[in-house]
C-alpha cells in the first residue's frame, strides 16, 4: 500500500509500534502487510514539501513506486543516503525503485526417505548433511540445511521344498513355482522376497494281502483280517499313506481218534491223508475223516487257503487185536512213546529199527518173545521196526 503521511504514523496496526516521521508537510511512504493484515515492513520519501505515494507495483522482488512531489524530496528512505529530486514547476511526478530490506532466512530439514530424496529439484540418494542457498520470496538468501537419512530397501531370496503346501508371511502356497512378496522392513521401505518353491506331495497306496496266521508290513504284524493304515515317511520326507486290506487265513491240525477213525477238528478246509511210516499220501483219502484198515501210524495234510499244515501222527494199533499172536509177527506199545517201547514178537528172533531215511539206528537178537527198548536218546520222529522171518512185515511207532 502507498499514499502520504504528516508528522508522525505508526504503520503496525496490531499492539507493536512501527514510526516514521515526515521530513516536510505530507511524505509519501510504501508499508507492506501479509495476507492476515499483519505488519511486514514500511518505508518513506520526501522532503520540506508535499510528496504522496500514488501508485505501488511488486516485480522481479523490486518495489515500483509512482507519484507526485514539488520542491526537492530525498527518494532514498535510508537516513544515510541521499537521493533528491527537484520538481520543475509547482508539482512534478516521480518513479522510484525499491529494494526491500533483505532479511536472510535459515530453515532446517530432518528427515529420512527410502533409497532417495528430493529437495527443489536435487536428489539425494545417500545419508548426510547439505546446504541449499536460494532467494526467498523477498529476494533475498533462503539458507535450508537438510539432515538426511536414507533407508534402503531390502531384497532376498528364499529357497524353500515342502510337503503339500508352504506358508510365508500368512500366505500359502500349494504348488511349486516362484513367488513374490512386497513387504515393508523395518525402515519402512520396500522389502521384496523371491520365493523358489517346490511342493512335494504326500504319497498314497494300497495292499491288498492275504496270509496265513499273520501278516508282518513295515515291521507291524497284524494276526487278523481287516484294513489297517500305516501313515509313513516316503523318500523326500512327506507322509506316505499305506493301506492294508488283509485276509488272514488260520489253520488247525488237530485229530481226534475213535476206534479205527482219524478225523481233522477243522472244518472246510482240504485234506490229504499220509502213512507216516513212508511220509506218502494214501490214494483217495482226502476226506476229513480217514478209517485205518490196517495197523500203523497216519498223518493228515490240512489247507485252508494259503495255510498248509501237517498234524502229528496217530498210531492205529487195534486192527485184529484178537487174532491169535502168530498171525502178528510184530506189535509195539506204546505209540507214541517218550522212554521206552515194548516189542511184542510172535517168537524169538532179530530186529532192525530204522529212521524214515532208512538209516538203522538199533538192531538186537531177541532171545524172547517180548522186548523192551530204552528209546530216550532217540530224536524225536517217525521210526520202523522190522523183525526177521516176517517177509518185511514192519511196525511204525513215533518218538516224542
Amino acid at each position: 500500500n502507498s499514499g502520504a503521511f504528516a508528522s508522525t504514523m505508526d504503520f503496525d496496526p496490531s499492539a507493536g509500534t512501527f514510526n516514521l516521521i515526515s521530513a516536510g508537510s505530507n511524505d509519501a511512504y510504501v508499508v507492506e502487510l501479509d495476507a492476515s493484515g499483519n505488519f511486514e515492513w514500511a518505508i518513506s520519501a520526501g522532503g520540506s514539501g508535499d510528496e504522496s505515494g500514488q501508485s505501488v507495483k511488486l516485480g522481479a522482488g523490486k518495489i515500483f513506486l509512482a507519484g507526485r512531489f514539488n520542491t526537492t524530496a530525498d527518494f532514498d528512505p535510508d537516513a544515510v543516503g541521499v537521493a533528491n529530486l527537484t520538481s520543475g514547476g509547482l508539482t512534478d511526478i516521480f518513479v522510484a525503485q525499491y529494494q526491500p530490506a533483505c532479511t536472510p532466512t535459515d530453515s532446517t530439514i530432518t528427515t529420512s526417505a527410502c533409497n532417495d530424496y528430493t529437495l527443489n529439484s536435487t536428489t539425494y540418494t545417500s545419508s548426510g548433511v547439505y546446504t541449499q542457498l536460494l532467494t526467498n520470496a523477498a529476494g533475498c538468501d533462503s539458507t535450508i540445511t537438510l539432515n538426511l537419512t536414507i533407508n534402503l530397501e531390502t531384497d532376498s531370496t528364499i529357497a524353500a521344498s515342502s510337503c503339500d503346501s508352504y506358508t510365508l508371511n500368512s500366505t500359502t502356497y500349494t504348488s511349486s513355482g516362484i513367488y513374490t512378496q512386497l513387504l515393508t522392513n523395518a525402515a519402512g521401505c520396500d522389502s521384496t522376497i523371491t520365493l523358489n518353491l517346490t511342493i512335494i506331495l504326500s504319497t498314497d497306496s494300497t495292499i491288498t494281502a492275504t496270509a496265513c496266521e499273520s501278516y508282518t508290513l513295515n515291521s507291524t504284524t497284524y494276526t487278523g483280517s481287516g484294513t489297517y493304515i500305516q501313515t509313513l515317511t516316503n523318500g523326500v520326507g512327506c507322509d506316505s499313506t499305506l493301506t492294508l486290506n488283509l485276509t488272514i487265513d488260520t489253520i488247525s491240525v488237530a485229530v481226534t481218534t475213535s476206534s479205527n477213525t482219524i478225523t481233522a477238528t477243522m472244518a472246510g478246509a482240504t485234506y490229504q491223508w499220509i502213512n507216516c511210516s513212508t511220509f506218502t499220501p494214501i490214494g483217495g483219502e482226502t476226506n476229513q475223516s480217514f478209517t485205518a484198515t490196517s495197523n500203523g501210524s497216519y498223518a493228515v495234510i490240512v489247507t485252508n487257503g494259503t495255510c498248509t499244515d501237517t498234524s502229528t501222527c496217530t498210531t492205529i494199533t487195534g486192527i485184529g487185536i484178537n487174532e491169535p499172536m502168530n498171525n502178528h509177527v510184530l506189535q509195539l506199545y506204546p505209540n507214541p512213546v517218550n522212554d521206552n517201547i515194548t516189542i511184542q514178537l510172535a517168537q524169538p528172533g532179530s530186529i532192525v529199527m530204522s529212521d524214515v531215511a532208512g538209516n538203522i539206528v538199533y538192531t538186537s537178537a531177541v532171545s524172547s518173545q517180548r522186548h523192551i527198548l530204552d528209546v530216550k536218546g532217540l530224536a524225536n520222529g517217525v521210526y520202523a521196526v522190522r523183525v526177521s522171518g516176517s517177509n518185511g512185515q514192519a511196525q511204525v511207532f513215533m518218538k516224542h
